[in-house]
């Protein structure tokens, strides 16, 4: 419509306000505190009559905006006549706002703007002229081929020849300075090419030649440290675009994303540069400056790789600082590699599960913060923590401002730096801001500020004198009527009246006094035996007591590492308390039987890690006997062929046997009381390889599993056997000569022993060339073709072997 509606731009964060119509003036009203953007666009989108637009000026509300007040007022103006509308007619009106100056946010910087860009963020406007995309892509490529482009080249140059780029940070501004006023449109508030130029708008060039610190990290760490990227073709320009423009907003990304391939260029970058503690000193002159690694530059390749890719349908999207945002469960460990893993609070194990997952992603729900210092898992991972004190260096993990979507400073926030230089402020509300600004008058002193530091003191004297005052008057007014009344209840008086009475009469009870309550008789006094027997009882309670959490304390598991370890000295105060527990009988006092429960746990997990570990060293000499034979007494003289030889050559495999099945039933055991899983780990390993060399198994112990996972062997004491008549199988125990029916179940699962071969060993190189071995079935080696990662080993026997 034609007209026109003028706004002057406001200095101050959008009100919150909402627009209300009213019948002459449209104003801004109620209390809704919507912003003062949206009730702007409100007034304007309202219709109006040819020929109208500002007439006049009208105060309609004052609001306060957190500790700024803001001023608002309305326009209307008759182009035709230069009068105001009439009653009920539509107008618009104009909204301007005035910051009042004085008032300092602590945590921002001085600017005319809130966020020190030109404009404030709900000020800017895009334009959708024609050439929007055009005047956008032109200021990318002037970033792209400018400074982004020659700036690596000339780092590289400079550190050959051992100069610094002094001028780099004066550069790396003006490329962004160029690019800001080439994107407004006459100076603003209007800019070209919508959101792929959007981020470039909050740029301040004074804040970055002092405090941008993704301008130090370039020049101070970037540019000393070019050398050391040495990417595939193509890759320095993308990571250099990422770095400059990619990294800045989700469309920004799309158009200069960072690949896989590349994203492993710049994290072994990363991994040189910014690593604090690396295994091996970088190579390179006067060595890494510090900035690498104040601003905390992702070192560990697969979690870099994760933090910078920004592929297209990556899943999740580009998140740099994924810490600050903890996981949705308690408990819950989320790695770098994606694996989410429950922390046990009683296993202190439980919290370096992501060590062998690339380290720490995310912490949990209830513990949410990330600390800085990487003082856990052996000093090689960050913390998590419930709050920022409890963090040893009490802060939180910062996240790089090299990598970071939108910086803090880019939008009027100080830095860790900045702050420590303005010191400390006092934040006042609006009303002492104006009282300070307002001109008071000085008034007299007045007779309750002269006599104000004497006041307690005459308070209490004037006190001491009324007390005083009471007691005379009280005493003088009731002289008399004492004088009565103590001759009445004390002296010659009373006694003579208490000699004529009869005291039978007046001091007997009426009646006999009766035990409304009904209490019993009180109990006998106990013997001297039995408080001494309560007294032991509650003796051997307490040592008991002291004896579990002694032995809680040392471990739940872990206690026995090696066979022949020397017992540990919780376990005999442990024995006896509860031995003498049980010997007085009272095993139902208190909380004895929960104790009792938990040292017998605590016992039995001890003895079966030693029972297992005596096993585990009984049986490992059986490496070099399962599967070889035994040497003959006289060299040259038939040795297996005798009956003699038999007998002991079988008595000889019998024995290694016997001690690899005590091995699996210590480790079954060892499983159901709960023993250390690394320990079961190792000794069950053990058993595989045990089991892998014996080159024939005792067919009167093979069975078929019942779930078809291929051979068992049944426990010890139990053979099979076939019947006589039918030929069908029955299992039989050894020791007690009692047979199975034929109909029988065989063992439950749990009780049978995996007999697999250990598919870690090495393969036979000669049965890998020819396809035969001559060494046979005695090979330590699998006769199998190799896959990928398999070693190969040749098959190399003793010379009493080959006997």
């Amino acid at each position: 419509a034609p007209g026109r509606c003028v706004r002057e731009r406001p200095h101050s964060p959008p009100p919150f306000l909402h627009a209300a119509r009213m019948p002459v003036l449209a104003a801004v009203a109620d209390a809704s505190f919507q912003s003062g953007a949206a009730a702007w666009e409100e007034v304007a989108r309202r219709p109006r009559r040819p020929g109208r637009t500002l007439v006049r000026e009208r105060p309609l509300l004052l609001a306060w905006v957190g500790l700024l007040p803001v001023a608002f007022h309305a326009q209307v103006i008759d182009e035709d006549s230069g009068a105001s509308g009439g009653e009920g007619e539509e107008q618009v009106v104009a909204i301007t706002s005035t910051w009042v100056p004085g008032i300092v946010y602590p945590d921002r910087y001085e600017c005319d703007t809130l966020s020190c860009a030109p404009y404030d963020e709900w000020d800017w406007q895009p334009v959708n002229f024609t050439n929007t995309t055009d005047v956008c892509n032109e200021v990318h490529q002037d970033i792209v081929t400018g400074f982004t482009q020659w700036a690596p080249d000339l780092c590289r140059s400079l550190k050959a020849a051992g100069q610094t780029y002094d001028e780099c940070r004066h550069d790396y501004c003006q490329m962004f300075e160029a690019a800001l006023q080439k994107t407004m449109h006459m100076g603003g508030p209007g800019y070209y090419g919508f959101e792929q130029c959007r981020p470039l708008l909050d740029f301040n060039r004074s804040i970055c030649e002092t405090d941008y610190r993704d301008a130090e990290v370039w020049c101070e760490c970037f540019c000393p440290m070019m050398p050391l990227l040495d990417p595939i073709p193509g890759c320095e320009e993308e990571i250099m675009q990422f770095l400059m423009l990619g990294r800045r907003s989700p469309e920004l990304a799309e158009r200069y994303p960072m690949s896989e391939e590349c994203s492993a260029d710049l994290c072994r970058w990363f991994e040189l540069i910014g690593n604090p503690l690396p295994d091996v000193p970088v190579d390179i002159a006067y060595g890494v400056p510090s900035t690498c690694h104040v601003y905390g530059l992702p070192f560990r390749p697969k979690q870099c790789q994760r933090y910078v890719i920004t592929e297209p349908n990556r899943v999740p999207d580009y998140d740099p600082c994924p810490w600050l945002t903890p996981g949705a469960e308690d408990d819950v460990l989320e790695c770098s590699d994606g694996s989410i893993h429950r922390i046990d609070h009683l296993e202190v194990d439980s919290w370096s599960v992501c060590v062998e997952h690339n380290f720490r992603w995310t912490c949990p729900a209830n513990f949410p913060v990330m600390c800085e210092d990487r003082n856990c898992d052996g000093s090689s991972d960050h913390c998590c923590q419930t709050a920022v004190y409890r963090c040893k260096s009490e802060a939180e993990r910062m996240c790089s401002p090299s990598l970071m979507r939108s910086v803090p400073e880019w939008v009027g926030f100080l830095t860790p730096a900045a702050t420590v230089r303005r010191g400390t402020t006092t934040t006042m509300d609006a009303l002492e801001a104006f009282s300070l600004k307002t001109v008071a008058t000085t008034t007299a002193v007045n007779f309750a500020e002269q006599v104000e530091e004497a006041m307690p003191g005459i308070v209490i004297g004037i006190a001491i004198v009324g007390t005083i005052c009471l007691i005379v008057v009280c005493f003088c007014l009731c002289k008399e009527h004492m004088q009565l009344t103590l001759g009445r209840l004390v002296g010659a008086p009373r006694m003579m009246k208490a000699y004529r009475a009869d005291p039978i009469q007046c001091f007997g009870p009426s009646q006999v006094a009766q035990d409304p309550e009904g209490h019993q008789e009180l109990p006998p006094l106990r013997s001297a035996a039995e408080i001494e027997k309560e007294r032991l009882d509650n003796q051997a309670s307490s040592e008991l007591a002291a004896a579990v959490d002694a032995a809680y304390n040392r471990g739940h598991r872990g206690l026995c590492a090696y066979a022949g370890c020397p017992p540990p000295a919780e376990e005999e105060p442990l024995t006896t308390a509860m031995y003498v527990v049980r010997l007085r009988g009272i095993e139902r006092l208190g909380g004895n039987a929960d104790l009792l429960d938990r040292g017998e746990a605590w016992l039995r997990t001890l003895h079966a890690e030693r029972d297992l570990m005596k096993a585990a060293a009984d049986a490992r000499p059986g490496l070099g006997m399962l599967g070889k034979r035994c040497v003959a007494p006289i060299d040259g003289q038939p040795w297996l062929c005798t009956l003699v030889g038999q007998r002991t050559e079988g008595q000889y495999q019998n024995d290694a046997w016997g001690k690899v099945e005590l091995l699996n039933e210590a480790i079954k055991h060892a499983k159901a009381s709960g023993a250390q899983e690394s320990l079961v780990r190792k000794e069950a390993s053990l058993f595989a390889e045990l089991v892998s060399r014996v080159p024939e198994l005792p067919a009167d112990r093979c069975v078929l599993d019942p779930d078809g996972e291929g051979l068992k062997l049944l426990p010890r004491g139990h053979k099979r056997a076939l019947s006589d008549v039918t030929g069908d199988a029955y299992i039989y125990d050894t020791e007690t000569r009692i047979a199975g029916g034929l109909d029988d179940a065989p063992p439950p699962k749990e009780a049978l022993a995996a007999v697999e071969v250990d598919h870690s060993r090495p393969c036979c190189a000669e049965w890998v060339r020819t396809r035969k071995c001559k060494v046979g079935r005695r090979c330590p080696w699998r006769h199998q073709l190799p896959q990928p990662g398999d070693a190969i080993r040749e098959s190399i026997l003793r010379r009493e072997d080959d006997r």
